[in-house]
């Protein structure tokens, strides 16, 4: 009974790592270096430090674990124990984006979902036009039109779920 009494006392100090680092990234940093975090009515005291691009330790209740945050996943490992590097398959390239003579490529600003998609291929736009709605965090941000101009392709549709930088909309300016 032991055994299975550590166990979950492991899951829930990784538990606490992922749940510090992720209020950090959501935080942008701007938080106390030692949190409390609270996992299935256990309390733990976390300590967490950026020490590196995306590259985190955390120490929780005196067990040192260093993080690498990625857009979709955490790696975790215990600092105590060595460790085999883990061979990754590559990411597939997202394809290019042809743009013709005076088009604009509109990106989105924020990592979220889209909710509504305002606009057609062929609808004509002035600036600031609504052309998209994303949701990040229950907050809904509009895309705007940078420029008076016709959609020539519209990228997304509702539902899906977009990064920083993905492409949304072409637009070609009118003048």
């Amino acid at each position: 009974m032991k055994a299975g009494g550590e166990d979950n006392k492991a899951k829930a100090k990784l538990a606490a790592v992922l749940a510090a680092v992720n209020f950090w990234v959501k935080q942008e940093g701007k938080v106390e270096p030692t949190l409390k975090v609270k996992v299935e009515e256990k309390e733990f005291s976390a300590a967490i430090k950026l020490v590196g691009d995306r590259q985190f330790e955390v120490e929780v209740d005196g067990e040192k674990f260093k993080v690498k945050w990625e857009e979709d996943s955490m790696i975790i490992i215990p600092l105590a124990v060595p460790v085999a590097p883990v061979a990754r398959a590559p990411k597939p390239e997202k394809p290019k984006i042809a743009l013709e003579e005076g088009e604009i490529l509109i990106k989105a600003q924020t990592s979220g979902k889209v909710i509504k998609v305002l606009v057609k291929s062929g609808d004509e736009v002035k600036e600031n036009t609504p052309l998209v709605v994303i949701e990040a965090m229950k907050m809904e941000l509009e895309v705007t039109a940078p420029s008076t101009g016709k959609v020539r392709k519209v990228i997304v549709k509702v539902g899906d779920e977009v990064k920083i930088g993905d492409p949304l909309i072409i637009l070609k300016k009118m003048s």
